[in-house]
Formats: C-alpha cells, sequence, structure tokens
C-alpha cells in the first residue's frame, strides 16, 4: 500500500485577529434526521412513513470566543434508510458487504427515485408459474421421447401412465394451488405489517414516557424470557 499523503490544515485568520476558520480535504460531517413522508426504498419491499436521512458533508472549523465550532459545508452524499435497515447498519459491525440503503444526493445532485415496490406475492406466484410449465413440458418430452425409442409398450405402461398422471395433476391441480398460495402470502405480509408497525409504535411510546419522566432507558426494552439479566 502507498503511503498516505499527509497534508496539513490550512488556518485564516478573520480581519479582527480574534476567530479563524481552519480547512482540510478530509474534515467531515455526518448527521442523521429521522423523517416522516412516504418513501419507497431499495432493499425495501413496501411504503414507508417514516426514514432515517444520514448525510455526509464536508466541514470547516471555526475558533471563535475559545471554543471550536464545526461547520458542514459543500454536501457530499445523503442516503436515506428504514428505520429496519438502519438498526441493522448500526448493529452488524463487520458482517457481509453492508446494507442496502437508497442514495438521495450526490454532491448536491439528485438522483433518480424508485418506483413503487414490485408485488412480492405476484413475483413469487409468477416464478412458480414459470417452474411449472418448465416440469411440465420435461415431462413430456420424456413421454415423446418414449415413444420414439420403441420400448415394449407392455414393459412401459406403467411408467407412461405414470408420467402422464402427473402432467394431468399438475396442469389441473398446480396453478389454484399456486394461486391460494399467494393469496394467502399477501394476507400474511400486510398482517405482519400491521403487527410490527403497532410493536415499534409502542416502543417509541414507552421509551418516550420514559424519557420525560427522567427514567434511564433499558438497554434491552424487552426481556422476553423473563430473565433478570
Amino acid at each position: 500500500m502507498a503511503r498516505r499523503l499527509i497534508e496539513e490544515p490550512v488556518t485564516k485568520a478573520d480581519r479582527n485577529g480574534d476567530a479563524s476558520n481552519t480547512t482540510h480535504p478530509a474534515f467531515g460531517q455526518i448527521v442523521a434526521h429521522r423523517v416522516s413522508g412516504q418513501a419507497t426504498l431499495y432493499g425495501s419491499d413496501f411504503k414507508h412513513n417514516a426514514t432515517i436521512r444520514v448525510t455526509i458533508a464536508r466541514s470547516e472549523l471555526r475558533r471563535d470566543l475559545s471554543k471550536d465550532w464545526h461547520h458542514a459545508r459543500n454536501e457530499l452524499i445523503e442516503v436515506e434508510l428504514s428505520e429496519g435497515q438502519w438498526a441493522t447498519f448500526i448493529s452488524s459491525l463487520n458482517v457481509g458487504s453492508g446494507t442496502p440503503c437508497t442514495v438521495k444526493h450526490v454532491q448536491g445532485e439528485q438522483m433518480p427515485g424508485l418506483p413503487d415496490p414490485i408485488d412480492r406475492s405476484k413475483q413469487f406466484s409468477g416464478e412458480l408459474d414459470g417452474k411449472l410449465k418448465d416440469s411440465i413440458e420435461n415431462l413430456q418430452t420424456i413421454l415423446s421421447r418414449m415413444d420414439e425409442m420403441g420400448l415394449p409398450k407392455g414393459k412401459t405402461a406403467e411408467l407412461r401412465e405414470t408420467l402422464e398422471t402427473a402432467v394431468r395433476e399438475m396442469s389441473a391441480n398446480m396453478p389454484f394451488v399456486a394461486e391460494s398460495f399467494g393469496r394467502h402470502v399477501a394476507k400474511t405480509v400486510d398482517r405482519a405489517k400491521q403487527e410490527i408497525h403497532g410493536y415499534m409504535q409502542g416502543v417509541i411510546n414507552r421509551a418516550g414516557i420514559a424519557a420525560l419522566s427522567g427514567e434511564p432507558l433499558p438497554l434491552q426494552i424487552e426481556n422476553k424470557t423473563g430473565d433478570d439479566e
């Protein structure tokens, strides 16, 4: 690895000499905000009403009144995460290749927005339909090759009947099963969204009440096991 170039910060004093501004290419400033408003995010299967927005900008150090003041200058990048992605990001150090996030701005340039999330139940149903059609075609190919091979019908009758039954069952019944499964998944996902939203809202409310009352917030909000740990 090449040796890193070291560069001294540049300090400029005000005209009156009582304050100064210091800059350096490595000075940066990062801030996170919780924002409200519907958003479609990369790596998430549904819209969100609240997100976490993280901005990284260049920074300037101002020394005045015997105190350091850090001021953000020239935004470098702004990204947006769901609350779940944010929790994963801050709790998964050294794990995998990172957490998905949605890039909003890069050096002041706004990135195009994302379309509405795809319907996962329809996507899976479509993939299942494709696999089902491929399987039926493979069985029909086997039947055709059996005819071309000229095998004795007496020895292949049972095998042929089994294959033809499988083709009929898959053609007639599997699409209905797949459609029913898709509807079940869609309902389950909707219920899960409601449960998660209600749980998170409850946690936020309890944390807010504890903060207002001056009580210390526990590291573990809820103890599901009942153990005093």
